[in-house]
C-alpha cells in the first residue's frame, strides 16, 4: 500500500525563451544544457560560497521549462533567478500565481518507479529515487486532493515521515537546506554536474570535492534519554565541538536526528554527546552513504 504525505503549497516557476537552458545551465548545478522531452533533472541552487538554497526540480514540458522548488520557496527562488536574468539571456521567467500541493508518494519496495514525468488524474508525478529512495513527488493542481483519489488514511503524520527521511538522510527545506551547510556535507552531490560550466559556488563545490576538503559529514544520530534539544543543536566529543543536530524526531527506543558530524572524528570513531542545558547526553551515529556527482572525468 501507497502511504503519502503532503510537504506543502508550491508555485512553480516556468522558463520560457530559446536559451532558457543555458541559462538555467548556468545557475544550478546540474546539467540542464539539453533535456529530453519529458524529463525530470533534480538540480540546486547555492550561494556564492557553495551553501544549498534549495533542491529544484526540472521538468521538460514542451516548450516551456518548469522548476518546481520546495514548498515556500518559490519566490525566494524566482527573485534570486530573476536578479541574474538579462534580455541578452532572451529566456523569460513567470511565477505561477496558482500555488499547488506538493506530495510526497511512498511506495512499497520493489514497486517499479517512474523515469519521468508523467500526468495523472489531477496534476502530474515524477520519480525521485535519488532523493528519496522508494518514493516519487505529485504536483495536485490547485492543491485540491479530491481528483487524485488519495485518502485521508493513507497520509503519513509528521513525526512517521520525518523518521523515513532521516533514515534515508534526506536534508529538508529549513532544516538543512537553509543556505549553510555545502552541498558536499548535506550528501547531495548527486544533483551536481562536473562535465558543465559554471553556476555560483561552482569553484567552492568543485574545489572541496576535488581536494578532500569537506569537514562534515551527515549522518544519523540516535540517542534514549528523552531530551529534545532545539535544533540546531551542538554536539561535542571531550569539549571539543563535534558537529549539529539539524533535524529531531521521537521513535520507540528515544530519539533521532540529522547530524552534521566532523569528518575527523567520524574517522576515529569518536564518542559523541549533546550539549544540553541538562548536561551530556551520549549519542550514537551512523554516517549516510555518500554520494559522487554526475559527469566525472574517467578514471575519477
Amino acid at each position: 500500500m501507497k502511504s503519502y504525505y503532503s510537504l506543502g503549497q508550491t508555485q512553480v516557476i516556468r522558463v520560457t525563451g530559446e536559451q532558457r537552458h543555458d541559462f538555467l545551465n548556468r545557475m544550478t548545478t546540474n546539467d540542464l544544457r539539453d533535456p529530453v522531452p519529458q524529463s525530470v533533472i533534480p538540480t540546486l541552487l547555492t550561494t556564492e560560497k557553495g551553501r544549498v538554497v534549495d533542491l529544484l526540480w526540472h521538468l521538460e514540458r514542451g516548450d516551456e521549462s518548469w522548476l518546481v522548488p520546495s514548498p515556500g520557496m518559490s519566490e525566494t527562488i524566482f527573485q534570486q533567478l530573476d536578479q541574474f536574468l538579462f534580455p541578452m539571456d532572451r529566456a523569460t521567467l513567470e511565477l505561477d500565481k496558482l500555488s499547488h500541493r506538493l506530495v510526497l508518494v511512498v511506495h512499497e519496495p520493489g514497486s517499479p518507479a517512474l523515469s519521468e514525468w508523467k500526468s495523472i488524474p489531477g496534476g502530474i508525478a515524477w520519480p525521485v529515487e535519488e532523493w528519496f529512495s522508494g518514493g516519487e513527488l505529485m504536483l495536485v493542481w490547485g492543491g485540491e486532493l479530491g481528483a487524485t483519489g488519495i485518502q485521508q488514511n493513507q497520509f503519513l503524520s509528521d513525526n512517521d515521515f520525518h523518521r523515513l527521511r532521516l533514515e534515508r538522510g534526506v536534508p529538508f527545506t529549513g532544516s538543512e537546506l537553509n543556505g549553510q551547510y555545502h552541498v558536499q556535507e548535506l550528501g547531495l552531490l548527486w544533483a551536481v554536474n562536473f562535465s558543465k560550466g559554471c553556476y555560483p559556488g561552482q569553484e567552492v563545490v568543485a574545489r572541496i570535492y576535488n581536494y578532500e576538503k569537506n569537514q562534515r559529514q551527515s549522518a544519523l544520530v540516535r540517542w534514549n534519554k528523552a531530551i529534545t534539544p532545539k535544533p540546531p543543536a551542538r554536539l561535542t566529543s571531550d569539549d571539543e565541538t563535534a558537529g549539529v543536530v539539524t533535524s529531531i524526531v521521537r521513535t520507540e527506543n528515544g530519539f533521532e536526528g540529522f547530524g552534521l558530524l566532523r569528518e575527523k572524528m567520524v574517522a576515529e570513531g569518536c564518542e559523541l554527546h549533546l550539549n544540553t542545558a541538562d548536561g551530556l547526553v551520549p549519542v550514537t551515529y551512523k554516517p549516510f552513504r555518500r554520494a559522487k556527482p554526475k559527469g566525472l572525468k574517467t578514471g575519477a
